[in-house]
């Protein structure tokens, strides 16, 4: 989105924009929470059962990413808790990135864990599709500030 292209707006269309930015921001913070709290449940849970049980199917790997996604989504809201600042927004946006990829790929670990062909090749899959999708979004990023 160009920054040219608000430069004529009134006040009032403004205010609304900023509005809507500040409940999209608000429902952020909550999902971060709600997310990093229900990942840090999950990996308590298959730490308790590391040894015994269905737990020793998993290696470290998969907890360790677990606990790197909910230690990073439940941190981001708190370092970057001011909804208003671009700064905190940038902040806020990278650490959820950051918890949500490691979340995606504690899951892919579990999946090739627990089937060793198929959840191989689709793990594989899954995180090359990442690697695309993060190198399409800094090629977009780096073109915009261009």
């Amino acid at each position: 989105m160009d920054a040219l292209e608000h430069a004529g707006e009134s006040r009032a269309k403004r205010r609304a924009r900023h509005e809507a930015f500040y409940a999209v921001t608000r429902g952020q913070f909550n999902t971060l929470v709600l997310v990093g709290s229900i990942a840090l449940a999950a990996w308590t849970q298959l730490l308790a059962t590391a040894g015994t049980g269905g737990g020793t199917a998993l290696t470290s790997i998969t907890r360790n990413l677990l606990l790197v996604a909910s230690a990073t989504l439940l941190v981001a809201p708190l370092l970057f808790r001011n909804p208003d600042q671009e700064f905190s927004f940038l902040g806020r946006e990278c650490l959820t990135t950051i918890g949500y990829t490691a979340l995606i790929l504690s899951l892919t670990s579990a999946l090739a864990d627990l089937f060793p062909t198929t959840g191989t090749v689709i793990a594989t899959i899954v995180v090359a599709a990442i690697l695309v999708t993060d190198a399409l979004e800094a090629r977009d990023m780096a073109t915009m500030y261009d």
